[in-house]
């Protein structure tokens, strides 16, 4: 198994839960695989262990007014993706995860974060008028 999965997501994959903290996130993550991806699970933060405590490395994503995110890989090529509030994390599925190779992350834009293709598609457009209205200029002097 690749070593950036989750503890407890391997342990769940394997069948080997024995802590409590680990039958909490397993059961969150139950609840996470048979829900179709994007749905969101409010989860209170009292009782649970930290996500970097369970494997889970810091991500980057639209903050919603996070005070932190997290990620996990996932055996289908997705990712867990949790945002930390106050009083208690939000958690979803991706169907990619942008940080495990170009394929991952074309994935993760185009089914996960289409806004973001649309931004840069954009931005693409707004360089490259910029680009021939100076073109142009140069032309006429």
């Amino acid at each position: 198994m690749h070593e950036d999965w989750c503890s407890w997501y391997n342990m769940f994959m394997i069948n080997r839960i024995t802590d409590s903290a680990d039958i909490q996130w397993e059961c969150v993550f139950r609840q996470v695989l048979a829900a179709p991806v994007h749905d969101e699970f409010q989860v209170p933060k009292i009782g649970m262990p930290h996500p970097i405590d369970q494997g889970f490395r810091s991500a980057t994503g639209y903050p919603k007014g996070a005070l932190a995110q997290y990620c996990c890989k996932t055996l289908d090529g997705g990712r867990i993706h949790i945002r930390e509030y106050e009083t208690y994390f939000v958690v979803h599925r991706d169907w990619g995860d942008p940080d495990s190779g170009l394929g991952s992350l074309i994935t993760h834009l185009i089914n996960d974060s289409p806004e973001v293709l649309v931004g840069l598609g954009l931005l693409w457009l707004i360089i490259r008028d910029q680009q021939k209205e100076t073109s142009s200029r140069a032309y006429l002097n």
